[in-house]
């Protein structure tokens, strides 16, 4: 069975990015990752298979991120760039919505032979 490597992408970039907001921007942000990323995001979120959440909504035959990663990392220096500021508390959606514009949304819950599961339940049983 192929499992979606682009949920545990999409996850792993809204925690790097609340992460790299927390500390001010003074670590790296992008497309790198750790080994620790994957089994995280199963422990704390699920699976889902390939064709359910393929991460790809225009259809490219390949994943490139580098126009995401720039927005993304634009926006981040912008919300961070007024030192000693109040963040906005609408930070975290715009980006889940950057996200969800370049990857899709995440489903809640799915159909996989002939049952429904969350990402959770999912993982629960493989």
């Amino acid at each position: 069975m192929n499992l979606s490597e682009m949920l545990v992408v999409r996850h792993t970039y809204s925690r790097k990015a609340k992460h790299y907001v927390r500390m001010h921007g003074t670590i790296g942000f992008g497309a790198t990752g750790l080994a620790g990323d994957a089994l995280r995001v199963v422990r704390e979120h699920g699976l889902v298979p390939e064709g359910i959440y393929d991460g790809k909504l225009c259809r490219e035959s390949r994943h490139n991120h580098m126009e995401m990663d720039a927005v993304l990392k634009g926006i981040l220096d912008a919300i961070i760039s007024k030192k000693g500021a109040h963040l906005s508390k609408v930070w975290p959606e715009t980006i889940e919505s950057i996200l969800d514009i370049y990857l899709g949304e995440m489903p809640e819950s799915f159909q996989f032979d002939a049952k429904t599961y969350t990402p959770r339940t999912f993982a629960d049983q493989l």
